[in-house]
């Protein structure tokens, strides 16, 4: 024959700790509140500042460096 399914189960558990079963159990530790900062916009162009840094990097200092000769 087939279990009969139970919408609630009533055990020694629940009796004992009746606040399990609503939720608010004082065994467990609450989650802290989360802070939801909006995300920084910056009016930068990354991309730009990266191309300029390796642009001086790796052409326009060692053209310095050729034109003083060293």
């Amino acid at each position: 024959m087939g279990r009969n399914k139970v919408a609630s189960f009533t055990t020694e558990y629940d009796a004992l700790r009746p606040a399990a079963r609503q939720g608010n159990d004082p065994w467990k530790r609450q989650r802290k509140e989360r802070v939801n900062h909006s995300p920084s916009k910056l009016n930068v162009d990354v991309h730009g500042i990266l191309f300029v840094v390796v642009a001086v990097v790796f052409v326009v200092y060692p053209l310095i460096q050729w034109a003083l000769g060293r």
